[in-house]
């Protein structure tokens, strides 16, 4: 995502990154919609270790035009190019498109949020953030209808606050196919779906991952 880097000023980003670090690897500069964990997986080394390298305050907000000292490597990677095209069948993508309501991490009723709530509009198609099976069909309590889909990566996304399901459970889905539709609206609030990423049994920032 394109915003602001924190508090951070990207000049004093950039010149915090230690000179021992500065001697092995390269600084890959940020382009629009691209995320941490696109160009951590474009250059095969953990999100961890770049957020480190770094010392990002916050891996959800880089901004176009930002250098990331990318450590370890020897060559700048095209993000966009055809030698990263299994980056790319990699992405999520945003399930509906809307405003978010309520972030990773914040307090919702005295728990704390392990997705982030989108605002959607009631009805709109809810569609599949990547390809992958269906494993969870049904109500799960605190979510209210829910669909979670394992992506065979180790990562599986979660849809919440949902309505009308148009898969079946242990279907394998594309990315973008339309698996339910978002809620209607619950005792005059706003209408949203909930959507989380997991990666094995914890909970990611999906702000870390959608463009």
């Amino acid at each position: 995502m394109t915003s602001l880097f924190g508090c951070v000023s990207y000049q004093s980003a950039v010149l915090s990154v230690p000179e021992t670090q500065k001697k092995s690897g390269v600084y890959h500069k940020v382009m629009p919609k691209e995320t941490l964990w696109r160009i951590a997986k474009a250059y095969d080394v953990s999100l961890d270790e770049i957020v480190r390298a770094n010392r990002i305050p916050d891996a959800t907000k880089i901004e176009k035009g930002q250098l990331i000292f990318i450590p370890g490597v020897s060559q700048i990677i095209d993000l966009d190019s055809s030698s990263s095209s299994s980056v790319k069948t990699g992405y999520f993508i945003w399930p509906v498109k809307g405003k978010v309501i309520c972030y990773y991490g914040e307090r919702i009723s005295g728990r704390v949020n392990k997705g982030i709530d989108i605002n959607a509009t009631s009805g709109e198609d809810v569609l599949a953030s990547k390809s992958g099976k269906v494993t969870f069909l049904g109500d799960l309590k605190g979510y209210g209808k829910t669909i979670i889909i394992d992506h065979g990566d180790n990562f599986s996304t979660v849809y919440a606050n949902i309505a009308n399901p148009q898969v079946k459970l242990n279907k394998n889905v594309t990315q973008g196919f339309s698996l339910a539709k978002v809620d209607k609206l619950n005792n005059g609030k706003q209408s949203f779906i909930h959507f989380e990423i997991r990666k094995g049994y914890s909970s990611q920032n999906p702000m870390f991952y959608l463009p």
